[in-house]
C-alpha cells in the first residue's frame, strides 16, 4: 500500500512542480506584454499606465514566487528536509524490521 502512497505523492509533486513552471513562464509573459504594451503606445498616456501596471504585477508574481520558493528551501535545509521529491518509505529507515 505504501507504493501506491509513494506513487500518488511522486505524481502530486509532479503536477505542482510543472504548474509552478507555468505560473512563472505566464508571469514573464504578463511582464513583457505590459512592456510592449507600453512601448506600442507612445503617444497614449492610459494604454502607456495599463502597460506600467501590467509590467509591476508580472515583476511582484514573479518576486512573490521566487521569494516563496526559496524559503520553502532555506526552512527545508534548516530542518533537514528531503527536497528531492521522492518520498521514502519508513520501513526502508530503520533496518532493524
Amino acid at each position: 500500500m505504501l507504493t501506491n502512497i509513494s506513487q500518488l505523492m511522486n505524481s502530486f509533486t509532479g503536477i505542482i512542480d510543472n504548474l509552478v513552471g507555468i505560473l512563472m513562464t505566464l508571469a514573464v509573459i504578463a511582464f513583457f506584454w505590459g512592456l510592449v504594451k507600453y512601448i506600442w503606445n507612445a503617444g497614449n498616456e492610459d494604454a502607456r499606465n495599463d502597460g506600467k501596471h501590467m509590467m509591476i504585477w508580472g515583476v511582484v508574481a514573479l518576486f512573490v514566487m521566487v521569494s516563496i520558493w526559496g524559503l520553502v528551501g532555506f526552512i527545508g535545509d534548516a530542518f533537514g528536509v528531503d527536497q528531492s521529491g521522492q518520498v521514502i518509505d519508513p520501513d526502508q529507515l530503520n533496518p532493524n524490521n
